[in-house]
């Protein structure tokens, strides 16, 4: 006995769509159109969900770990893309890239919201915050003008174990063998001080206070500074250390 009003004619759909009797766009229920598109209210998919556009595709593979692969004939197309996602119980999520087999192309987070990266170079578009579970210390590098802003609290230290280059500041030591009694200087050139005001500091290396009576600069540029040596009654070779600044 066939159905009086049949859905199904063999393996096609004739009506338009189906759906639950629930079925409420965007609330509850579900719906499979004739079209191909469909909305349920919760899915479960125990192997792989592969979604394609063209030659581009997201896949989201289960083994052997959770991983979501991107797929582009163009890399630039995922510049702005923005992707939100959730880590449950043990596992990690994966992001891999076209090297990703020789192990030096992803990026991963794990459950303890830890993240490691094979890439030389990642890319941020906004603002990118550290921050502890309390709130302080944090870090932000800020995209908007590229501050970088550390906020270290009441008992914290800023800690930096390596050295430290700054493109506004430059600083060094020069060599002045001083006429006696006489104002004598030295120019410091090749410098590349950013900035549009310049500021010099200098001060002699030296005890003999009694005999080394003046250090100062004058000509303070982006480029370089004159430092000034005065000194009574020696001749003798005094070392200047010298720093200038740039705001």
């Amino acid at each position: 006995m066939e159905f009086g009003n049949p859905i199904i004619g063999e393996e096609e759909l004739i009506r338009s769509a189906i759906k639950s009797r629930d079925y409420e766009a965007g609330v509850s229920g579900w719906r499979i159109a004739q079209d191909g598109t469909a909305e349920f209210n919760n899915l479960v998919v125990r192997g792989e969900v592969h979604i394609v556009n063209g030659d581009d595709s997201i896949d989201f593979v289960n083994s052997p770990h959770p991983l979501i692969e991107f797929n582009t004939s163009d890399p630039n197309e995922l510049d702005n893309a923005e992707l939100g996602f959730t880590a449950i119980g043990a596992e990690s999520i994966w992001f891999k890239g076209p090297n990703f087999g020789a192990g030096a192309d992803y990026l991963m987070f794990d459950a303890t919201n830890s993240v490691s990266s094979q890439r030389t170079l990642l890319q941020f578009w906004g603002d990118l915050d550290m921050v502890s579970g309390d709130g302080s210390p944090s870090l932000r590098l800020q995209n908007s003008d590229g501050r970088i802003l550390i906020n270290a609290g009441s008992t914290n230290d800023i800690v930096i174990t390596g050295r430290t280059s700054i493109s506004s500041q430059a600083f060094g030591s020069v060599v002045i063998t001083p006429v006696a009694d006489t104002p004598t200087s030295a120019t410091v050139t090749g410098l590349s001080v950013s900035g549009t005001s310049f500021y010099g500091y200098a001060t002699a290396n030296t005890s003999a206070l009694g005999v080394v009576r003046e250090v100062s600069v004058s000509n303070v540029t982006s480029s370089g500074l004159m430092v000034w040596i005065y000194s009574i009654g020696s001749t003798t070779n005094r070392t200047v250390n010298w720093q200038v600044m740039g705001i």
